[in-house]
């Protein structure tokens, strides 16, 4: 007895420590800033409601309704539900004690009984840290999934918002074809009117006819890219894509645009900012993990296990167990040999994660500056060709400029107008992912909790 004694004290002060190595966060040299941009830094970014920026009162309605309705939003937090409890498991030390009660009644004929009861349970003690381990490796999946979880909501919120521009571009490409049909059937009736007075010919007229007919034969596909969206929302809602149309339809003010620029920070605070880094990161931390669990199989197991029989003559027996993997040691090297090699998989992934988080920035803020240079030349561009298209048609009506020229000029209102529409509907785009690939609004409308584990004390 004094023996079973001093092996179990012995046994728990093993317990201190743990085989396999310890996680250090891993270490990547980074750009002091971002290309195309000025340094500076970027706090509070998971709070932040970017798409606010834009002054739209129907994409603040949306956005709240949806990110309040996604699927793939509650899936992510059930997925974290699960995690959290797969942690409380292993913190509980559950693993590590087994038993079983057995009762028994049994009647004689001749009228005698016998009752049995009996207890068996098992201890086994973390000799070599393998418990802990995974505790540590089901503590960083929690930090995983919980980061995994911000991911998926910023990625509805680029789904949700690009659905938005979208059905806002092909409105506005409609209100730019409806003004050019209007345009261009107000130069048939001029023609018309020369025709009466033999100062137009009939291959003006149709001319004339064939380009308000090309114009006339753009808004199918304009209605369709809008009704297109308006379903692309409706199933990010949960909505009908009428009642989103109708709603478009009526909140309708053109394609919206930031109030102000977004900063990018540095790239330092995307290892903070960005979930899907942190996810990374804490995925590699449960694959370290993940090699002290296997390391720790390698090692032997002390458990200690008894029965207590309550009967006619009642038992108690109780002794430790030394169990040595020596036949499954080549396949247990063979685990803890993958086991190293998924961390370092781990590793260049989240290494992978920075350089494309850095890639996403950079190409945003390119996109950024320069669509906002597009956008002011086009703006001057727009004004001078609507000047020209009036003149033009005001010379024709005088026999001052011919149906060429005013032609001309209508195409070239036309096709100016789509394309600030277009540079619109860029620059919207790339400030939104732009905001999105920094971080911003990973935390909007999660659960109070979604960031909290609960740590061990010791």
């Amino acid at each position: 007895m004094r023996s079973f004694i001093a092996l179990s004290a012995c046994a728990c002060l093993m317990s201190c420590a743990a085989v396999g190595p310890n996680y250090v966060p891993p270490q990547i040299n980074l750009p002091d800033s971002f290309a195309f941009s000025a340094r500076n830094q970027l706090e509070a970014a998971a709070q932040e409601r970017w798409w606010e920026r834009f002054g739209d009162k129907e994409l603040n309605a949306l956005m709240s309704e949806g990110l309040a309705a996604s699927l793939d939003i509650q899936i992510a937090t059930e997925r974290l539900t699960e995690a959290r409890a797969t942690y409380r498991a292993q913190r509980s030390g559950a693993s590590q004690v087994s038993g079983d009660l057995s009762l028994q009644a049994d009647r004689f004929d001749g009228g005698g009984s016998r009752e049995l009861a009996e207890f068996d349970a098992a201890y086994v003690f973390d000799l070599f840290g393998g418990f802990r381990r995974r505790r540590e490796q089901a503590l960083a999946t929690v930090d995983a999934t919980a980061a995994e979880a911000q991911t998926t909501r910023l990625a509805f919120q680029a789904e949700l918002f690009s659905a938005y521009i979208e059905a806002r571009f092909f409105q506005r490409s409609q209100v730019i074809t409806r003004r050019s049909i209007k345009n261009r059937s107000e130069t048939l009736k001029l023609i018309d009117q020369r025709r009466e007075v033999d100062e137009a010919t009939l291959i003006d007229n149709r001319r004339a006819e064939g380009e308000l007919a090309l114009q006339r034969a753009n808004l199918p596909a304009f209605k369709t890219g809008f009704e297109v969206n308006t379903v692309r929302l409706g199933t990010l809602l949960g909505k009908s894509s009428p009642e989103i149309a109708a709603r478009l339809k009526k909140s309708y003010k053109g394609i919206p645009l930031p109030r102000k620029t977004y900063g990018a920070g540095v790239p330092a605070n995307l290892l903070r900012n960005r979930p899907d880094i942190r996810a990374a990161e804490r995925r590699l931390a449960s694959s370290m993990a993940a090699v002290g669990v296997s390391e720790a199989e390698l090692y032997p197991s002390l458990s200690v296990g008894g029965t207590i029989r309550v009967s006619s003559d009642n038992s108690l027996q109780i002794g430790p167990a030394l169990t040595i993997p020596l036949l499954s040691r080549p396949r247990l090297l063979a685990n803890r040999d993958a086991a190293i090699s998924r961390a370092r998989q781990a590793e260049l992934q989240w290494q992978s994660a920075v350089r494309d988080a850095i890639g996403e920035v950079e190409e945003n803020l390119s996109r950024s500056k320069n669509g906002w240079t597009e956008i002011s030349q086009l703006r001057r561009a727009a004004v001078s060709y609507s000047q020209l298209s009036k003149l033009s048609r005001d010379a024709y009506s005088l026999g001052a400029a011919t149906l060429f020229e005013t032609l001309d000029a209508e195409d070239d209102l036309t096709g100016t107008q789509t394309r600030l529409a277009q540079a619109y509907r860029s620059y919207a785009l790339a400030q939104a992912q732009l905001a999105i690939a920094t971080g911003r609004g990973s935390m909007v409308g999660a659960p109070t909790d979604e960031t909290g584990t609960e740590r061990p004390t010791n």
